[in-house]
């Protein structure tokens, strides 16, 4: 369920590209979760063979007020869980992400990360479990905010690192590795794990929280999730947004 974002001809969230056919740990981080816009779940990458795929993840694409719905779901029974997405697209001003992860286990811990590529134009400074991303060339700033219903958080940032793994790199052409600006949010919970992931395209620097507080509390009425979490989202955001 990884998805990709360009706003007005500028590339945002990018995708790794493939690198090449070569037999290396190039190769193989390309080929993994942590490489692409998405949840990684216990650490461990989605298993790509036949017997495992599923079909596209799309399930409804509409047209909602001031832009676009995306509603995906991708079960993963060989890695233990599902995942469900919902992308709110408006442009020109803000992409809001609902994901949703019901692992097979629920009375476990379990260990998420949602990976973010960014275009290598783009700076990143990270605070907390939230950024604020700049764009080198033209000054315009987006902040990134992620909440979830995890019991413990951490941010994780990279830009072509090496160890203790392969992280924050991009193929600009075959066999071709570029670092690329990745940031990851991570929590660990036992059950159902839900995270709002928010980009909000700022002018003039001005970021309204009041606005973000509305857009999530109108979003949250329309998202393909049972009454009881969609409960306990809005209580979440009650508390900690």
């Amino acid at each position: 369920l990884s998805f990709v974002w360009q706003e007005g001809g500028e590339d945002i969230l990018v995708d790794s590209g493939k690198f090449g056919y070569s037999r290396d740990q190039f190769r193989t981080y390309f080929l993994s979760t942590r490489a692409h816009n998405t949840i990684e779940f216990n650490h461990n990458s989605s298993k790509r063979n036949a017997k495992n795929s599923y079909g596209s993840g799309i399930k409804t694409l509409k047209l909602v007020p001031n832009g676009w719905m995306i509603d995906a779901y991708a079960p993963k029974p060989a890695n233990g869980y599902t995942h469900h997405r919902t992308v709110f697209f408006q442009p020109g001003e803000q992409v809001m992400v609902f994901d949703k992860v019901e692992p097979i286990e629920l009375n476990r811990m379990n260990a998420y990360t949602a990976w973010w590529h960014f275009s290598p134009t783009l700076d990143v400074n990270l605070y907390e479990m939230h950024a604020k991303l700049t764009n080198s060339n033209n000054g315009r700033s987006i902040i990134v905010l992620n909440y979830s219903n995890a019991e413990i958080t951490k941010s994780i940032y990279a830009c072509g690192s090496e160890h203790p793994y392969y992280q924050g790199w991009m193929s600009t052409g075959y066999l071709k590795a570029e670092p690329c600006p990745t940031i990851g949010f991570h929590g660990t919970v036992k059950g159902t794990f839900i995270m709002v992931t928010v980009f909000d395209l700022v002018l003039n620097n001005v970021f309204s929280k009041s606005k973000l507080d509305h857009d999530i509390m109108n979003k949250i009425p329309m998202l393909d999730w049972n009454d009881a979490e969609i409960q306990a989202l809005k209580n979440f955001n009650r508390t900690k947004i």
